[in-house]
């Protein structure tokens, strides 16, 4: 498994008011595999994710990624392991204002000791004829790929994906489905989607169900259905 976690727990709060928010997860994905987390407010799933991502401590349990366990990471080995492993993508964008199209996308390279060619990443995010532009001048969408063209530009082994289409509305919504599905076939990378929508799930290979920080149910796709023929 490329991704191995087990009886992972998580607190938060001191004392009388500290509560367990993940309550013993127990699960496993393998290399190059579109998974979703998914389940209501509350459920536990960006916590989840933040913790795959290095962001917040583990309290209990061990996480491996790769052979690498992050419960045994110092400070500076997990920044090491944020900039060589992952790339995130978030609901909010997180662009760079000063920064163009291409100079985001950029930002995202420079990271990498292998970077994916942004050329490319222009080219095959439909951004070519808006390189030269600034987040406030893109649509939703538009800010939205130049997130996954930075992300991507790292070359992750791992892509990290929070609510990717939570602020978009429903065409460019399957839009971007479509892009990191075919990002995914490209380039083999493992993406953890999280999301609240459960007909994203339909396009997974595996699909982890969380509820009250507990998973209730997994299940397993061979056969994902193509992001264009899904609808909600």
């Amino acid at each position: 498994m490329y991704l191995d976690m087990k009886d992972i727990k998580k607190f938060y709060g001191q004392g009388e008011s500290r509560m367990m928010v993940l309550k013993g997860i127990q699960c496993s994905i393998e290399k190059g595999e579109i998974c979703v987390l998914l389940g209501p407010s509350g459920s536990g799933k960006s916590t989840l994710l933040n913790l795959i991502g290095g962001i917040e401590e583990i309290d209990e349990g061990n996480l491996f990624v790769g052979q690498q366990d992050l419960t045994v990471m110092s400070s500076k080995e997990l920044g090491h392991y944020r900039r060589k492993t992952l790339g995130f993508i978030f609901q909010s964008y997180h662009l760079v204002p000063n920064l163009t199209v291409k100079e985001n996308i950029e930002s995202g390279a420079y990271l990498s000791s292998s970077p994916i060619d942004v050329q490319e990443l222009l080219q095959k995010l439909g951004l070519e004829e808006h390189k030269n532009k600034y987040p406030n001048q893109l649509s939703g969408g538009q800010q939205q790929r130049t997130a996954i063209g930075r992300a991507l530009a790292k070359n992750p082994s791992l892509l990290l994906c929070d609510e990717p289409t939570g602020a978009l509305d429903y065409y460019t919504s399957k839009d971007i489905l479509q892009l990191l599905e075919r990002m995914h076939q490209d380039y083999g990378t493992t993406i953890l989607i999280v999301t609240h929508n459960d007909a994203i799930a339909k396009m997974a290979h595996r699909v982890i169900y969380l509820k009250d920080g507990q998973i209730i149910d997994i299940q397993v796709n061979p056969h994902p259905m193509a992001a264009k023929d899904i609808e909600w």
